[in-house]
């Protein structure tokens, strides 16, 4: 897991996508640190609406997967159902 970490980081140098701050999120809580999952999905969140805004996407579907996401991390679940 820690590999994935690494290359999650090296992809983030190159790009502040909130796709690749999702897969962090949820790899560092599969690795087993929920709290810090937890915490960067707030991070995805924060940033796909600011992406959202300045570029008037207002796509719900992403909105609810990245907060049906949140709620599963919380609630101790798998954070990806796919």
């Amino acid at each position: 897991m820690s590999e994935g970490l690494k290359l999650i980081d090296k992809a983030l140098q190159f790009s502040d996508n909130f796709s690749i701050h999702e897969v962090k999120a949820g790899l560092l809580y599969q690795s087993g640190d929920r709290a810090a999952g937890i915490q960067w999905m707030d991070k995805t969140i924060a940033i796909w609406e600011e992406m959202s805004r300045e570029l008037n996407l207002g796509s719900e579907k992403v909105s609810n997967r990245l907060a049906e996401t949140r709620a599963r991390m919380l609630e101790g679940k798998a954070s990806w159902s796919y």
